[in-house]
């Protein structure tokens, strides 16, 4: 049997090719057709995750406590589903880029002291957790339609 040879990638840009399974999560910042498509394939139904703890689990953006003696401090989880974490880190550089919300949130975080990779860890676990409540609850309970919220404290 032979397969048929595809001239030309799909346009993710027109409406028909975009994620209109839940089109809610193109208005995300920072999430484009691609990165929607990745996300939904994992997420796949309500319910399939019992909180948003076990969603940034399984998308690699859980904090994992390191350290020896009396020293901690946190990493994040290696482990988990390497597709949502690639689209989750997708949308913290594009959002780092553009979101002029978040290039605050870095410098505040960068003259308290933290470090890069914890300033990623920090986004990458506040991304997963708005697509969970985005995914879970729908639109209204979700905060990424408006600009006008704050990004989290700390973690």
């Amino acid at each position: 049997m032979r397969v048929p040879f595809r001239t030309h990638p799909p346009d993710l840009h027109r409406p028909s090719d975009t994620p209109s399974w839940r089109p809610e999560l193109l208005a995300v910042v920072g999430v484009g057709p691609v990165t929607a498509a990745r996300i939904l394939t994992v997420w796949s139904h309500p319910g399939r995750f019992a909180s948003q703890a076990h969603f940034a689990s399984i998308a690699g953006a859980s904090p994992v406590p390191i350290g020896s003696g009396q020293s901690l401090a946190w990493r994040l989880n290696y482990g988990g589903d390497r597709q949502l974490n690639s689209a989750l880190h997708t949308i913290a550089l594009t959002r780092k880029r553009h979101d002029q919300r978040t290039k605050d949130y870095i410098t505040k975080r960068t003259t308290d002291g933290k470090t890069p990779r914890a300033i990623d860890r920090l986004l990458k676990r506040y991304i997963a957790r708005e697509i969970f409540k985005l995914l879970e609850h729908g639109p209204t309970h979700a905060i990424s339609g408006t600009h006008d919220h704050q990004l989290p404290a700390a973690a």
